[in-house]
Parts: structure tokens; sequence; C-alpha cells
């Protein structure tokens, strides 16, 4: 059961424990321990604990996860968000803060694997909010069992196992958990679902349930990614300034959810994976693409513009940066995150959007005639020389030293 518990997680040098010294936790630890000792796992663990310092007993909290973990053997360190709390949102930044101090010690120790102790009643929880807030079959999905979150690989082995259950693994260790007040604080709605949990499950709606549900509608989820992610394969181009273009005809001869899926998805790529657009927008928007009236909006960074039976996605001008950016020699960059600008010669390159352009400079260039609207081109990367001299628009070069591309490893939400 352990081996299959934690199946994946040997296969890394070493992996890193959230602890906060809660019951769920303390269960993920003490099973950590066990698997190590009884699989003969490899991999080295090391134990993070952060002291978010908005309650005082804090610091004394993470200073017993430190210990337990050293007396299991595991290295251990506590973190501490330093700095001023925000008044709203504190739940929402901690977390935040909580993943950016943890990746920065997992980068230190080599870590590359994080373990959470989130279980099934936290699904249910996850899947009521979800559903409240009118999220799509990706959110009601839930949390998956792997994950990336603020740029660290997640793994939650304890996903399928109830509160229950973890609460008795740490009571049969003998250890008395900690108990955070605000986790029955009624002003944050995790508290209030978790609490109309117990009224839903006389209503047959209980965490088992919720769970079984979250992953069909993650296995239906997947299915549809896959057809979206073909259809927009077969129907969507790229030019060379970072628009994407779609026949409209063929974006609403699509099923709704397929067709809402690839419009994120040029959305997505076209922002340089800055986002895809909130459901309800882009279901407003797809039903207003079937209008004649229907010329452009905005969306995530992004225009949508729609003329001569095509539907053009690029990134928003005023959304970028302005400033120049200098390339020295033998060096490249990634610029607004959608392209990668590599200098080959022996002098410096400048890079800026190409918003001080024109039309006629644009046709004079070689390949012309380029036909893209210029708010389109303006949102390329303009490469100028040492004499202000154009050598690169976009990933059109105009000089051997000059190499510029689009970022291939932006995914396909």
């Amino acid at each position: 059961e352990l081996e299959t518990l934690f199946l994946g997680a040997g296969e890394h040098e070493a992996i890193a424990l959230a602890v906060s010294g809660g019951a769920d936790s303390l269960a993920l630890m003490v099973l950590t321990a066990l698997w190590k000792k009884n699989v003969f796992a490899a991999p080295r663990v090391v134990v993070y604990s952060v002291d978010h310092g908005l309650r005082k007993e804090a610091a004394q909290e993470a200073a017993m996860v430190v210990s337990l973990a050293r007396t299991l053997g595991f290295a251990a360190s506590a973190l501490v968000w330093e700095g001023e709390k925000p008044a709203t949102g504190v739940q929402a930044a901690a977390r935040k803060a909580r993943y950016g101090l943890m990746a920065e010690a997992m980068a230190k120790e080599g870590a590359t694997l994080l373990l959470t102790g989130h279980h099934r009643e936290d699904q249910g929880e996850t899947v009521l909010m979800r559903l409240a807030h009118g999220s799509g079959l990706g959110g009601l999905g839930g949390m998956g069992v792997r994950a990336r979150v603020e740029n660290i690989e997640i793994f939650r082995p304890l996903l399928n196992l109830s509160g229950n259950v973890l609460a008795k693994i740490v009571s049969s260790a003998g250890l008395e958990p900690v108990v955070d007040p605000s986790n029955t604080e009624e002003k944050y709605e995790r508290v209030r679902w978790r609490r109309a949990l117990p009224a839903l499950s006389l209503l047959g709606l209980d965490s088992s349930t919720l769970a079984r549900f979250s992953q069909r509608m993650g296995r239906a989820d997947s299915a549809l990614r896959q057809m979206a992610q073909s259809s927009f394969g077969a129907l969507v181009a790229r030019d060379g300034f970072g628009g994407l273009f779609l026949q409209k005809e063929s974006l609403l001869a699509l099923p709704d959810e397929i067709a809402l899926r690839v419009l994120s998805m040029m959305i997505h790529l076209a922002s340089g994976n800055r986002g895809g657009g909130e459901l309800a927008q882009l279901e407003a928007m797809v039903e207003a693409l079937g209008s004649q009236r229907f010329q452009g909006q905005t969306i995530s960074g992004c225009v949508v513009h729609c003329a001569h039976g095509q539907i053009l996605v690029f990134r928003e001008v005023g959304r970028i940066r302005p400033e120049e950016t200098v390339v020295q020699a033998a060096q490249k960059i990634v610029w607004d995150q959608r392209f990668i600008v590599q200098n080959r010669g022996q002098e410096d390159l400048w890079v800026t959007p190409a918003t001080t352009i024109t039309r006629a400079q644009v046709k004079a260039l070689p390949g012309a005639p380029f036909t893209q609207p210029m708010a389109l081109i303006g949102g390329a990367p303009l490469v100028r020389g040492p004499g202000k001299e154009i050598m690169g628009l976009g990933t059109h070069s105009f000089a051997p030293q000059v190499r510029v591309t689009h970022r291939d490893d932006l995914p396909l939400i």
C-alpha cells in the first residue's frame, strides 16, 4: 500500500514535504517515514514548515515540526514569511508566499518534488467552491494528484484518503497535531463549505461522492483537451509576428466546448502564457463571433479581431513593456515571454516593440508584402543594430547575426 501511495516519488533524488503541524501534514510525514523504512525508498527527504507570522504560536509550531522531522531522520527547516502582510486576501497571499519560500529552499536543497497533505475532504471542498464560482470541466476536476503550482512540481499522495483516517494515523503515532484557529473562521470561504459538508452528506453529497465526481470531470476534461489540441493543430496558423489565425467558419463549425477551448488556446499562446481568458468571457465571445457585427474585443492582454472571414488573435500592444532591451554579443533573451531573440554577432543589438515602425517601412522590408494589421505587427519584437538599422522584425531576420524564434515550450492549456 505504501509503495502504491508514493508511486513515482521514488524516482527523485530528493523530495520535500510541506508540513504545517496539522493532522494531515503530520500523517504525510509519518507515512513518508514508513515508506522510506519499509519500501527502502531512495529519495533524500527534507521537511519545510512555514511560519507566516500571522499568529504568535506559529514560530513554536514550526520549531516543533522541525524537531519531529529530525527525529524521523529527515532534514528540516522552518521558513519565515517576513515583511508586511496584506490587509485583505491574506490566505491567497500566504499561499503564494508559502510556495515561493519552499521553491527557493528546494532549489538550494536540490529537491525536485513537493509532497502535500491534501486529502479527500479538501478535494470535496475545492469542487464545491469551484462549482459555486461557475468553473468549467477543468475546474470541476478538482486538485490533481500531480500538478504544477508556482513553478513547483506537486504530488498529493493522500488525496484519496479521508481526513479521519489521517487523524487516526497521527493518533496511533502518539502525536498531537497543531490546531490552527483560522481553520474554523467562517470569514474564509473554504471554512464555510467545510461546515456545510456534513449537511450535504445527509443528502448523499459526501466527500467520496464529490471525489468520484471530480475524477469523472477530470477524465472528461482530459478527453476534450486532447480533441481541442487536435483541432487547434489542424485549423490554427501562426505568423512571424506572433498572431494566430483561424477561419471563422471553421471555429463556428466545431462543437461549442471544443470551439471555446481552441479560442482559449489561441489567446493563451498569443499572450505568452499569461492566460486563456475566463470561461464566461469566452462563452460570450464565441456567441458574439456568430454575429456579423463582431469586429474585435480584448481579453487576457490580447486582441481578438475578426475580418475577411478570419479570426485573428494577437498581443495587445499596450500591455508590452516599451523599453529597449540590449542583447549582447553571443547572448539570447526571452522577449515578452513569446519570442527568443538571439544575437549571433559581435556587436550589441537593441530590441523594442515594433510600435514605431510605419507601414511604408514594413513594405520596404525583404520578404514583403506583409499584410497583417499594424496593431498586430506592432506587438512583435523589432531588432535594430548599432546604427539603428532594422535587422529583424518578429521572426523575420534581415541580417545573419539575428535569429528570432517563437518560444516552443509554451503548453497548449
